[in-house]
């Protein structure tokens, strides 16, 4: 990182500028790929924050996955039988009920 004059990782964030490409765009396996919109800077001032600046809430604590994981605590724990999937009154229509299940 001196080497390239970056004192925190932060910095790193979006500088495609510093990334040695030859090696990887003249490999067979990429002959014909345009990566010119993934290595591209984007126009922006110096003053817009080019990486997580800010504190997201994603809802997470309400997500159905923390149900199924707590109706599966003691399969996971200690091996017991786990729920029915089918005879929860709470479910909810929702594809990752299944994958989870």
């Amino acid at each position: 990182m001196a080497q390239l004059g970056v004192r925190k990782f932060s910095e790193l964030i979006g500088r495609t500028d510093l990334l040695d490409m030859k090696k990887g765009l003249s490999h067979w396996k990429a002959k014909g790929l345009d990566f010119s919109r993934i290595f591209k800077m984007p126009d922006m001032p110096a003053e817009v924050a080019r990486y997580n600046t800010e504190k997201q809430n994603h809802g997470l604590e309400k997500a159905l996955d923390n149900r199924l994981i707590e109706l599966a605590r003691p399969a996971l724990e200690r091996g017991e039988k786990s729920f029915d999937r089918h005879a929860d009154p709470e479910r909810q229509p929702c594809r990752r009920y299944d994958a989870l299940a």
